[in-house]
């Protein structure tokens, strides 16, 4: 008999040792209902269709 498990949110997600950081930072936008992040390194966030990403550098009259 084979015990299967659950896959791991890690492997499941790709979560790399870089992401781990915008992962959580991600996860606690959605936990508190914050939709929008301002960020100039917008493909850190790219994959995270839960949030809007602001590029200030991309936004016109933005500062």
């Amino acid at each position: 008999m084979e015990i299967l498990m659950p896959q791991s949110p890690i492997k499941k997600y790709r979560i790399s040792k870089q992401s781990v950081f915008d992962t959580i930072l991600t996860a606690m936008m959605i936990e508190h209902k914050i939709s929008s992040i301002i960020t100039f390194n917008e493909k850190h966030f790219k994959d995270f269709r839960e949030i809007n990403v602001v590029n200030p550098q991309k936004t016109p009259n933005f500062f």
